[in-house]
């Protein structure tokens, strides 16, 4: 008799607990939580710090911090190019921006080496901290800041956007167009690079 009770408990117990969550089963949820990823996906930056600048790196660009590699000195540049390393058999040029910036600056204890873009394209440099993901849209009236007037020349000329993230303001640089100009300015023999 006992069994009997105990089945009937069970199943009354298990048709409550379907019928509780097809209560709360909303079959649309998936659809809108997955749009709402996406969305937050192509808002998603991410950034670095060099100095008290904030640079966004493109939404397009590939980068990777490097850790453990070795910088091959290259004898008669500026003092802001440190040379190149060997990135999976590519030369990548690594520069100091923040002594290109300003050559009595200091960086951070924490600084990292990152490598924007990748293959012939790459270019390291040496950033403070880590890059960090930043949501920003855009289109979003409230995010959108002034390019500052008092930015380095060096930088200023390549700047397209600038936006507002929490306290900073972030600079959306053309890396590319910057790291040419850098390249061209090194003192490098630029004729083995695809620069």
């Amino acid at each position: 008799m006992h069994n009997d009770q105990e089945q009937d408990t069970l199943a009354n117990l298990t048709g409550m607990m379907v019928g509780q969550s097809l209560d709360h089963f909303d079959p649309f949820q998936g659809l809108t939580d997955h749009e709402e990823k996406a969305e937050q996906l192509r808002n998603m930056r991410y950034g670095f710090r060099i100095g008290g600048q904030h640079i966004l790196i493109d939404s397009h660009t590939l980068c990777e911090v490097v850790q453990n590699v070795e910088i091959y000195r290259i004898p008669n540049t500026r003092p802001w190019v440190l040379g190149v390393i060997n990135l999976r058999g590519n030369l990548v040029p690594v520069f100091d921006f923040l002594k290109r910036l300003d050559n009595t600056a200091v960086h951070a204890d924490d600084q990292r080496l990152l490598v924007l873009d990748q293959g012939e394209r790459a270019v390291g440099i040496y950033i403070d901290g880590l890059p960090q993901a930043l949501q920003i849209d855009p289109d979003e009236p409230e995010q959108r800041a002034a390019i500052p007037i008092d930015l380095p020349e060096s930088i200023h000329e390549h700047v397209n956007a600038a936006f507002r993230y929490g306290e900073q303001v972030w600079l959306e640089v053309d890396h590319r167009e910057l790291f040419a100009e850098l390249l061209a300015d090194s003192g490098m023999n630029t004729d083995t690079l695809s620069w």
